[in-house]
């Protein structure tokens, strides 16, 4: 027994020295595991488990916004810069913090000049509405961008009462007359037109007259128009940026030309841009009583002259005219009507 101790313990000494012998260290001997995380598979439109490596995604985020209007909310966002970008699920949450995907859009791959993308929910909620971004590159790995936050009022019935809307042809340009019995909080008017195919197109804007008991009177004349039967229709907006549409009117136009009829009664107007506030563009009309020349001035918010939009001999009638802000700053600026008999200013935003 004495000697079977002796035999056991010399060989436990002889495995202990020859492990010093090797500088035995346990850490040599851990496997470290890959990080394993959730990623979208684009192949297989799957949610996998796989394995990533900790290195923040290659996008660079340059911007991202949330604007309400009409009861939407468009998203604008801006890259710098893309490497193997798949694309951009699009999540909402109200208060809950419960998210949900409500859409995608495709990155550019890989890109080294800026890149800019929109969304636009149709479908949202009400109340204080927060969104972000799930950016997801070719091999799956995501990560989220910063939270955006916005307000979207409820959407009620709009206060107003259309009482007569029609239109007439003469020489191949359409009058359209409409009376409204009241107004609340009413922004204005856009027009849209088609003709047999009915795809509808903006073609105008007028002004509203914010609250009126007694109504008000309009009129829009269409000197670009189509010819055979023609449809139009009226699409209001309230301050608030709630819209809905006007029965529709038809006409007949023939090929002829001509405005003497039309632009009787047609006062002198200017109308607030639409929309306001914008980005970039934005929509200034106007009416004219008598043929003149007509110049209309960008100022910025001190007065300086920006950019001459028009300086020339025009036709009565109304008018239309998309403005471009793309090279300008955010912030007020102010347009200018001038002709011989007329002189007008009004304020309009640009947001970014």
């Amino acid at each position: 027994m004495k000697n079977t101790i002796q035999f056991i313990t010399a060989v436990l000494l002889l495995s202990f020295g020859n492990l010093a012998a090797q500088n035995y260290s346990p850490v040599d001997e851990i496997v470290v595991q890959p990080e394993l995380r959730q990623f979208f598979s684009p192949s297989s439109s799957q949610w996998d488990i796989g394995d990533w490596d900790g290195i923040p995604l290659p996008v660079t985020l340059s911007s991202f916004t949330a604007l309400c209007v009409g009861g939407e909310v468009k998203l604008d966002w801006g890259t710098a810069s893309e490497i193997n970008n798949y694309g951009f699920e699009i999540l909402r949450t109200d208060t809950t913090e419960d998210w949900q995907i409500i859409g995608f859009v495709p990155g550019h791959g890989t890109s080294y000049s800026p890149k800019t993308y929109s969304f636009i929910d149709a479908d949202t909620l009400c109340g204080d509405i927060r969104y972000r971004l799930k950016q997801i590159d070719n091999s799956g790995i995501y990560e989220y961008s910063s939270i955006c936050e916005v307000f979207v009022p409820a959407i009620t019935e709009l206060e107003f009462e259309l009482s007569s809307f029609t239109a007439s042809c003469f020489e191949g340009n359409v009058r359209l007359d409409w009376e409204t019995a009241t107004e609340t909080n009413i922004y204005g008017y856009d027009i849209l037109r088609t003709d047999t195919t009915d795809e509808w197109q903006t073609i105008g804007f007028v002004s509203g007259h914010g609250t009126s008991d007694s109504g008000a009177i309009y009129s829009f004349i269409d000197t670009n128009t189509l010819c055979g039967n023609i449809k139009y229709c009226l699409k209001l907006s309230n301050q608030d940026g709630q819209f809905e549409y006007s029965s529709v009117v038809e006409v007949f136009v023939e090929t002829a030309t001509g405005l003497d009829e039309l632009t009787e009664n047609l006062q002198y107007v200017l109308n607030q841009n639409y929309p306001n506030p914008f980005n970039p563009s934005t929509i200034i009309s106007f009416t004219l009583p008598e043929a003149s020349h007509t110049k209309l001035t960008i100022y910025n918010a001190i007065g300086q002259e920006v950019v001459e939009v028009i300086n020339k001999q025009m036709e009565a009638g109304n008018h239309n005219v998309n403005f471009e802000g793309s090279n300008l700053a955010s912030g007020f600026y102010i347009y200018r009507l001038d002709t011989a008999n007329y002189s007008k200013t009004m304020k309009m935003m640009l947001l970014r």
